[in-house]
């Protein structure tokens, strides 16, 4: 017990919970010193010394991790609750140990999912919120149950505006200006790449449409076409922390990314008649086809006709499927991009889509309507109904949950049994979300 125990302090009063968490997302439950005593209304840990100590606390001190169940053995202390120990250890500070305290350690919780909702198992999901001319970064995670809003200076933001965000493997990785900054944690130092930029425009920031590739290590990089330019692609990898440009091609035209297939990347055109195209990991358009692409998966597509009929396809924009109406209205995006995940999981929107059936008399771009979740056989299912505000839906890394962000409120629906969790306002204000991962 010689090893230093440290941590973020967060707390499940329901479940009976207090642990210490480190920056992988980690929790353990303690095993404090002699003399520890919990405090109710509010909740806090009153430490032999006198020192308070609260969620959201960093603290440090003499012990080691051991297993959970032999930390209580033999000790006299009760065992663990089974929903409080998540990696089977347990962070136990010597009895004699002087325990240093970093009140809110800097990174400034927010808010907690803790208490809120607890789930049989961690659900593998991270909402990356930002407030791009003020850089500062929002993150909701659903394993850990927290949200931390890092301001500049609480993690070493660029000196620009942020343009876009991607996530996958435990990395954030923030553009900002032609500028890739990696982090493992947020605030953690970042490796920062400069990569030529795809096309500098004098008096134009040089804005980059970032989308994360479904294997989680690449990054496709888009400037839309303007004026008689073409769009730009780019397709990237950081590997062995190092920039590596995978493929780079141009297309005439205006093209806005809708989202990447494992075939490569989805474009849809601005055209009076939009049209909707494959870029293969190549640098190919692979096929063309008239619609607007609403939905994308790792294996195909969800396209809204011209006529307002849907269907679906592969990831090649082959074998169209039509889409039947579950109910009255007009089909729209739910927007949200792509997850990334080190490979399609088993059950994902790699073979379901997620669409909106929005109320055709509501008027403007604020829509409220129907949720569905479309199958590959071109199944309508109406999941949850949406009720006000801007939105966004998007799925959980293993397909069993999908996220609804009404505004700033955000509800979890489990495909599992069709029940759906208000977690209420979790987005801090005036920060949207980005990427989900």
């Amino acid at each position: 017990m010689e090893a230093i125990v440290t941590g973020i302090v967060e707390v499940d009063v329901d479940g009976g919970c207090i642990w210490l968490s480190d920056p992988t997302g980690a929790r353990y439950p303690v095993v404090w010193p002699v003399g520890t005593v919990a405090r109710a209304d509010p909740l806090r840990i009153e430490l032999a010394d006198g020192q308070l100590v609260q969620p959201g606390d960093r603290v440090e001190g003499g012990g080691g991790y051991v297993d959970a169940d032999a930390s209580t053995s033999g000790s006299g202390l009760e065992r663990f609750p089974a929903v409080c120990v998540h990696v089977g250890e347990a962070a136990v500070f010597n009895a004699d140990s002087p325990i240093d305290v970093t009140p809110g350690e800097g990174l400034q919780i927010a808010d907690t999912l803790v208490g809120r909702f607890s789930p049989p198992e961690p659900i593998g999901l991270e909402l990356i919120a930002i407030n791009s001319n003020r850089r500062s970064v929002a993150v909701v995670d659903f394993v850990t149950g927290t949200v931390h809003l890092y301001e500049p200076g609480q993690y070493e933001a660029a000196p620009d505006a942020i343009d876009g965000a991607s996530g996958g493997g435990g990395f954030t990785h923030l553009w900002a200006n032609g500028t890739i900054s990696t982090y493992w944690p947020l605030d953690a130092k970042p490796l920062v790449y400069k990569p030529d930029l795809l096309r500098e425009v004098p008096g134009i920031a040089p804005t980059l449409e970032v989308l994360p590739a479904p294997d989680g290590d690449h990054t496709w990089l888009v400037q839309t076409g303007f004026d008689d330019e073409p769009t730009l692609i780019e397709l990237v990898n950081v590997i062995d922390f190092q920039l590596a440009r995978q493929m780079s091609t141009a297309t005439e035209g205006s093209w806005h990314p809708a989202g990447a297939t494992i075939e490569g990347l989805i474009l849809t055109s601005d055209d009076a008649v939009p049209r909707t195209t494959l870029v293969t990991t190549k640098g190919d358009v692979d096929r063309e086809i008239e619609g607007t692409a609403l939905s994308v998966g790792w294996n195909g597509v969800v396209i809204l006709r011209p006529d307002g009929s849907l269907i679906v396809t592969d990831g090649h924009l082959a074998n169209l499927i039509e889409v039947d109406k579950p109910g009255d209205g007009k089909w729209v995006s739910v927007g949200g991009p792509v997850v990334p995940a080190t490979s399609p999981p088993a059950r994902t929107g790699a073979d379901r889509y997620l669409v909106m059936l929005a109320n055709e008399a509501d008027e403007g771009n604020v829509s409220s309507g129907d949720l569905i979740v479309i199958d590959r056989g071109g199944v309508a299912s109406t999941i949850y109904e949406i009720s006000h505000g801007s939105h966004l839906a998007s799925w959980s890394r293993g397909g069993d949950w999908v996220v609804v962000l009404e505004g700033s409120a955000v509800t979890l629906v489990s495909l599992d049994d069709g029940s759906t969790t208000a977690l209420g306002d979790l987005i801090p204000e005036e920060h949207w979300v980005l990427t989900v991962g």
